[in-house]
């Protein structure tokens, strides 16, 4: 067999096409994958939960620099509605991605710098685009415990096909669902 140059990249990825493909991921259909051999793998990952766990940090930090990238670009105009329209089109574009970040458990996701570090930045943000709400805590609460979940359940239910009602788009009841959420909690506020 030629030598074969790896590196974290190009196993990620192949990984990430697997998965994709619903095919299994074990390090013996990742080397055969990468035309190599699964010892090699070793020397990059101890084991495939630690790509899982690499994957759920690819998905994130994509998230993130997504959210990042399409907020500058609105400017004023940037709001928790379109934060929440973004992660629900990054989601769906990255699927199987989502799945195995809601599939594998928080505490091994939470243990990495790096995860703990973006969560930082995502809080920073989220935070930044509720402000201008002047929301008591427990709105403000309310509204990013729900906003996650209806990202969530959008994308999963998107996902895997219920929602396919032609007299109103899946993406303009989940805006108009944000928008109800916040009204709702503009009104306890008052």
């Amino acid at each position: 067999m030629a030598l074969k140059v790896l590196d974290h990249t190009k196993i990620l990825k192949a990984a990430i096409s697997l998965i994709d493909a619903e095919e299994a991921l074990t390090f013996s259909r990742l080397a055969t994958v990468l035309g190599t051999r699964s010892q090699a793998l070793y020397n990059y990952y101890p084991n495939v939960s630690a790509i899982r766990v690499a994957m759920v940090d690819y998905f994130y930090s994509g998230l993130f620099e997504t959210l990042q990238k399409r907020l500058g670009e609105l400017g004023d105009k940037a709001d928790i509605i379109e934060y929440g329209l973004i992660c629900r089109k990054y989601s769906l574009e990255h699927y199987s991605l989502m799945q195995l970040a809601l599939a594998t458990p928080g505490k091994k996701i939470r243990k990495t710098k790096q995860q703990q570090e973006l969560r930082k930045k995502y809080l920073a943000l989220f935070n930044s685009l509720l402000e201008p709400l002047n929301l008591e805590y427990g709105d403000y609460l309310i509204i990013s415990r729900a906003l996650r979940n209806l990202v969530v359940g959008e994308v999963s239910n998107v996902g895997s096909g219920w929602f396919s009602n032609t007299k109103m788009s899946s993406e303009e009841t989940f805006k108009k669902t944000i928008e109800l959420l916040i009204r709702n909690c503009k009104k306890r506020t008052k």
